[in-house]
């Protein structure tokens, strides 16, 4: 996705509630990811294998989501831009 594009509030939570969940490089659980966003697991998991098909986050089964470089790359601009 270019830079260019807006992004959706709801993709923008996503990833930046990932990255403030994240503890090192440990996956951030799905679970946890969808209580932190007030949703269902199942809308989580939804949302979070089309964020990976855009290439901003990578899935671990039964573990959980990281940032890609390029997820992580747009979280902080985020961050910064809400500050």
């Amino acid at each position: 996705m270019s830079d260019s594009v807006e992004m959706s509030e709801s993709v923008e939570m996503y990833l930046l509630r990932v990255a403030m969940l994240r503890k090192g490089t440990r996956p951030v659980p799905l679970s946890l990811l969808a209580h932190e966003l007030a949703i269902s697991p199942v809308s989580a998991n939804e949302m979070c294998h089309r964020l990976m098909g855009e290439g901003w986050l990578t899935y671990e089964p039964y573990k959980g989501v990281t940032l890609t470089t390029q997820g992580e790359t747009i979280a902080q601009r985020i961050l910064r831009r809400r500050r």
